[in-house]
């Protein structure tokens, strides 16, 4: 089974060291820490001061990748190998934010919040195979894969936050549909939990 999305202290420590990002561990989380750190790879991130800065992170097991996106004004996903090695990137990825990987882990979505849609990833190859157009003005935020679909988080900041979804039906054209429910004062991060085999 693929390992839809780690977050949190999990891989905070791995992809700090990986990434150099700086990601504050206190003294009682550090008894587990390894003794020494052999190498980092610093990604190209965009730097606010004195820390670089990302927006998702997704390990995909499977194909031995760990995708970093770096939010708006970004234009690429990096990609990394579980050591942390970069080995390449995703390019045309506009403000690439929240990732999710699909249940069979053979497609990773990426909301681009600076071009309004969400992009499809073939996560053997890493290129892009589809994109879908949300509409003018929609700004998505973070994902999470459900059922036949991927649900959003959107809203550019003048009006709040919204919940969206893209249904994906097998041999059919792709449906958005908006304002799924609510209004947030940002756009909500989103999580689904994978069906039990």
């Amino acid at each position: 089974m693929p390992s839809r999305r780690l977050l949190g202290v999990a891989l905070s420590v791995p992809l700090a060291v990986a990434a150099a990002i700086s990601v504050g561990v206190g003294p009682a989380g550090a008894t587990h820490l390894p003794a020494t750190v052999v190498a980092s790879t610093p990604l190209p991130l965009v730097s606010y001061g004195w820390a670089a800065a990302y927006a998702d992170l997704v390990v995909d097991a499977d194909h031995g990748h760990v995708f970093v996106s770096g939010g708006r004004g970004t234009t690429e996903i990096m990609v990394a190998d579980l050591d942390g090695q970069l080995v390449g990137s995703v390019p045309s990825q506009q403000g690439a934010a929240g990732l999710a990987l699909s249940a069979d882990g053979n497609t990773l979505y990426a909301a681009l919040t600076d071009s309004d849609s969400i992009t499809a990833i073939d996560t053997a190859t890493l290129t892009e195979r589809g994109r879908h157009d949300l509409g003018a003005g929609t700004c998505p935020s973070d994902l999470a894969v459900a059922g036949r679909g991927v649900w959003f988080s959107y809203g550019c900041g003048q009006d709040g936050g919204r919940i969206g979804s893209l249904e994906l039906p097998p041999g059919g054209s792709p449906v958005v549909s908006l304002d799924q429910g609510g209004t947030w004062y940002n756009p909500p991060l989103l999580e689904s939990v994978p069906d039990e085999q």
